[in-house]
């Protein structure tokens, strides 16, 4: 067995599917299929059984995906001791981001990272910060930027807090918002249970179920064109033109969202570790 097997073995784990690891490793269905006959044969052990649902690990295959995994993370970390020791910042780090913040902030700080640190291997994913904070706790990621409130025991860094604003097209600017569609947005549970709590507070009983998107953009495109109200933060702000207000609650603490960097803390002083955090927080508030 060798790398690719590792890389392949964990991809088939994450897919439970034949196809569609082929095609997240750029092989035919073929290749991979072979190759993974190869293994059983070379170990002597069923590593997988198919079914109409997908694939489904053995316990002999569990134990071998254990093994390829902890010998991937050795690999890893003996590149990045050897990357530690050149005379330029290098490396490999995987960074999970939060799909609201990488629509607005990810872009500008890759490419500072690659103009900057042209050796930085950066295998970066996007997805909703819980799914990037599970993620990151069971070692899938090494660094995280997630937005909202999560226990971390490890490196953390807050990058930005915003106000979360109501916001209403120009036309609807003196439109009562009760009689204006509500636009909810699904994110994490204790975020919604912010606006329930402005909601109460305020005495507003909006139909949260009408239209619920998954995006801050989705939700800001949608007041533009005058479907009705949305509660957004601030960072999706930027470019839209009709009535904004930021919120309060009763007690007068104002609504705010924070968006966080979090690292394991054995690999926060990586010289690779440290480029990307550098980079991200001289991008926080741009």
């Amino acid at each position: 067995m060798d790398e690719k097997d590792f890389e392949m073995l964990d991809a088939l784990d994450k897919t439970k599917n034949i196809t569609r690891t082929a095609e997240m490793l750029y092989v035919t269905q073929s290749a991979l299929s072979k190759r993974l006959a190869s293994i059983e044969n070379e170990l002597n052990a069923r590593i997988v059984v198919r079914s109409r649902q997908g694939i489904h690990f053995t316990a002999e295959g569990e134990i071998i995906l254990k093994h390829a995994r902890r010998a991937q993370a050795v690999l890893q970390d003996m590149r990045n001791t050897l990357d530690a020791q050149r005379g330029y910042v290098c490396g490999s780090l995987r960074a999970g981001v939060s799909i609201n913040y990488s629509a607005y902030r990810l872009g500008k700080i890759l490419a500072d990272l690659h103009m900057e640190y042209p050796h930085i291997n950066a295998q970066v994913s996007t997805d909703t910060s819980v799914s990037i904070y599970h993620k990151l706790c069971i070692g899938e990621y090494d660094i995280a930027i997630i937005r909202g409130e999560f226990p971390w025991d490890g490196f953390s860094q807050k990058l930005a807090t915003e106000r979360v604003c109501m916001i209403v097209n120009s036309k609807d600017a003196d439109v009562p918002i009760q009689e204006l569609p509500f636009i909810s947005r699904r994110t994490e549970q204790a975020y919604e249970n912010q606006v329930s709590r402005w909601f109460r507070e305020h005495d507003l009983r909006p139909d949260t179920g009408n239209i619920s998107l998954g995006s801050i953009g989705a939700c800001v495109q949608m007041v533009e064109q005058g479907v009705g109200w949305s509660i957004v933060p601030e960072i999706g702000l930027s470019k839209f033109s009709g009535k904004v207000t930021p919120l309060s609650f009763a007690d007068g603490t104002e609504f705010t969202r924070s968006t966080y960097l979090l690292c394991h803390s054995d690999i926060a002083e990586l010289p690779q570790m440290k480029a990307f955090i550098d980079i991200a927080r001289n991008n926080a508030g741009r």
